[in-house]
């Protein structure tokens, strides 16, 4: 699982002293059916540092993703210079309810 969040937000910081993660995805047409993925941070990736262009290209491949809209992500706060940090992380767990 990836997690790809902005470097000044609390959550940021909230991961980093806490580690384990649970997801829960419910299916929108039936809420007695969802899934609930549980992992761990394995590693943390930061733009800013050598390597970090992974942590760019796989924030605009999501943006593109789910906008549609071709280039750079396009909601950074220029007023701050946003930064964006990834988070890898394994998966520890998954667990399924309902009919889809």
């Amino acid at each position: 699982m990836l997690v790809n969040t902005a470097s000044h937000r609390p959550k940021c910081e909230w991961i980093r002293k806490n580690p384990r993660l649970t997801f829960l995805l419910v299916n929108p047409k039936n809420p007695y059916h969802w899934v609930q993925i549980k992992c761990t941070v394995e590693k943390e990736l930061r733009e800013w540092e050598p390597g970090g262009e992974y942590v760019t290209k796989q924030l605009d491949r999501i943006w593109h993703k789910y906008t549609g809209q071709s280039g750079h992500y396009g909601l950074r706060d220029p007023k701050i210079d946003e930064k964006r940090v990834l988070f890898v992380c394994g998966i520890d767990r998954i667990a399924t309810f309902g009919e889809p």
